[in-house]
């Protein structure tokens, strides 16, 4: 991502503390997608034109693994001051999926290419230790928003 760009993305977080899904940990688990490179990522990018930041993570999150708006039960918020700001140019948004089976990993709609090759639903201390720097502060302000919003 270049640093004048300015970014935006979701931090989808899937309450399975009920077990809906077996295979998954009894726990709040996030979201992250794997890119080509085996790193762990949000769904995010760049504002195009005039976009809010908020349509911006919609729109990204959309685009990349086809969750779209009416795919979440909840956000934090929709109003861009709200956004949790990862250094000066990416802004998050927590939001809270109804379903994991929804997930599907699209190519970049401009450029065709696949960015990413796959996701994982991670518990917090698994995606903490597994994603980039940057993102851990994002993750790391969303875990104190979590025990309001859940």
């Amino acid at each position: 991502m270049n640093e004048t760009n300015k970014a935006a993305g979701i931090i989808v977080i899937l309450d399975n503390t009920k077990r809906d899904f077996s295979d998954l940990p009894r726990q709040i688990l996030f979201l992250c997608l794997v890119d080509n490179n085996d790193r762990l990522d949000f769904p995010k990018g760049v504002l195009e034109n005039e976009e809010s930041y908020f349509e911006c993570a919609i729109r990204e999150t959309d685009e990349e693994c086809n969750l779209s708006y009416d795919n979440f039960e909840k956000f934090h918020s929709e109003l861009d001051q709200d956004a949790i700001e990862c250094g000066s140019n990416l802004f998050l948004f927590l939001g809270k999926v109804k379903k994991d089976h929804l997930i599907q990993i699209k190519p970049n709609p401009v450029t065709l290419e696949t960015e990413h090759k796959g996701y994982r639903w991670l518990t917090y201390k698994e995606a903490y230790l597994s994603l980039p720097v940057y993102l851990q502060e994002g993750l790391e302000k969303s875990k104190i928003l979590i025990n309001s919003f859940i």
